[in-house]
């Protein structure tokens, strides 16, 4: 799993809560943010549960190797959201094509094509609500799980001031 840049509460919760779901199916999983992380970054999204099961640095070397069977995009339309792209020392990485790669997104626009499938849904608040609403199983859920969850709900919402509705609500 690699969720986009920058850091907020919808990628990284949507990130750990994807993550503990596939362990649950028995899946060999690595979550990754693209970049370091700031003190500011820590500060503000450490107190999440299972925070200290990912990893932040450039993604390009797990890229280019590909040792993976499947990769999943988080919360992101855009190649350079999965990279450290301010690293301008090093070359973009090369997506392989030929591995089964998924992208669930929840924002507007036009996606580039890095996807043998796409889970998108741009009426939604965030990614972590398509992935409570279109991959996750309620029942699995847990109280650790729906305070991630609703950490990147209020995240995405602004509190629930904006970009919300009653599908989110319902979440």
């Amino acid at each position: 799993l690699i969720t986009s840049q920058p850091a907020d509460a919808d990628c990284v919760s949507s990130g750990l809560v994807m993550k503990k779901y596939l362990e649950h199916l028995g899946k060999e999983v690595t979550f990754m943010f693209p970049r370091k992380l700031t003190r500011d970054n820590l500060d503000f999204l450490s107190y999440l549960p299972y925070f200290e099961e990912f990893t932040a640095g450039d993604t390009r070397e797990t890229i280019e190797k590909g040792d993976f069977d499947t990769l999943v995009l988080l919360d992101g339309t855009n190649w350079e959201q999965f990279y450290d792209y301010k690293n301008e020392a090093l070359p973009i990485p090369v997506l392989d094509k030929s591995k089964k790669v998924i992208q669930i997104d929840h924002h507007l626009g036009n996606p580039e094509a890095l996807a043998t499938y796409q889970i998108k849904n741009s009426k939604a608040s965030s990614t972590i609500e398509i992935i409570l609403t279109e991959v996750i199983p309620e029942d699995f859920i847990d109280a650790k799980l729906a305070t991630l969850a609703y950490a990147g709900l209020v995240g995405d919402t602004g509190n629930f001031r904006w970009n919300f509705n009653p599908t989110t609500m319902k979440v």
